[in-house]
């Protein structure tokens, strides 16, 4: 029997989703600039995983961050130093 393309039938083995974990920091900038691709690809190959996003961070508190040299003490100071024209 003669195989054409347009006759081919792809047989794809039903596979279960996997967890992808994505874990964020709210307070770094690379992170937020991750986020319009991470949308594009949830967007397109959201239907092969389950997607789950974890919130985290190196701070425990402000207070642990505040004073001595630190240029950043607040969420403001955070956007100031990405964004000078804040």
């Amino acid at each position: 029997m003669e195989n054409r393309k347009g006759d081919q039938v792809k047989m794809i083995k039903h596979l279960p989703k996997v967890d992808l974990y994505y874990v964020s920091d709210p307070i770094c900038s690379h992170c937020w600039g991750l986020e319009p691709q991470l949308n594009k690809f949830v967007s397109q190959y959201g239907h092969y995983f389950n997607f789950h996003t974890v919130m985290g961070g190196i701070l425990k508190t402000w207070d642990e961050f505040v004073g001595g040299k630190r240029v950043l003490f607040n969420p403001l100071s955070i956007l100031k130093s990405e964004y000078p024209f804040i």
